[in-house]
């Protein structure tokens, strides 16, 4: 499953840091392996499930994990690993395949 954002009023950040839909910083990247039918989540906040129905389409399914990656460790990320585990998914976190916009966030050291 892949996340992009579809934000364009509202910065998110500092230094009104945003990802606009459409810019190659938006696109999902295809040297992860990226199969037909990917569930893509376009969200408007740092939610991956408020007025998304993840969570529907996750138990639907049988999943029971998540992988959390993606951009803004310490905002979006951290924000959708605490809503996976209050609703019940085992949740893993890339460090890998997450990033902010400081080392020292990024790696939880505030």
């Amino acid at each position: 499953m892949g996340e992009c954002h579809r934000q364009t009023t509202t910065c998110w950040g500092s230094g009104g840091t945003t990802i606009q839909s459409s810019t190659v910083e938006a696109e999902l990247m295809h040297e992860l392996g990226w199969k037909g039918g990917t569930k893509v989540v376009e969200k408007n906040t740092y939610s991956a499930y408020q007025g998304m129905r993840l969570e529907e389409y996750l138990v639907d399914r049988g999943i029971k994990e998540v992988i959390i990656t993606g951009v803004m460790t310490n905002l979006c990320c951290e924000t959708a690993a605490k809503e996976a585990f209050v609703r019940g998914f085992m949740v893993l976190f890339s460090t890998e395949a997450t990033t902010t916009l400081t080392k020292e966030l990024s790696e939880g050291n505030r």
